[in-house]
């Protein structure tokens, strides 16, 4: 797993980044209420998992809850190339 962007802004301008990560990998985003993580398979995300004070939610209801937050969000990006996890299942 590689780390290959970090941002740090409005989480309304975070949100329109993750479509531009056109990736095999995840995503976590920071929130000052807020953890959230997904998986991310060109662009698309396709599990994810949301934590704060008050819920945690699982895929849809993770991606709803997101959007109810605001404020300032730390983005990463990490890609997991799929010939580095063919090559370590083969060692």
């Amino acid at each position: 797993m590689k780390e290959i962007t970090k941002i740090r802004g409005e989480l309304s301008e975070i949100l329109k980044e993750i479509n531009k990560q056109k990736i095999t990998g995840a995503i976590s985003l920071k929130g000052e209420k807020f953890k959230f993580a997904a998986w991310l398979e060109r662009g698309e995300i396709k599990d994810a998992k949301l934590y704060s004070e008050e819920v945690e939610s699982s895929n849809g209801d993770a991606l709803l809850k997101l959007y109810s937050f605001s404020g300032i969000t730390e983005l990463t990006v990490y890609e997991i190339p799929s010939d580095e996890v063919l090559t370590e299942i083969l060692r």
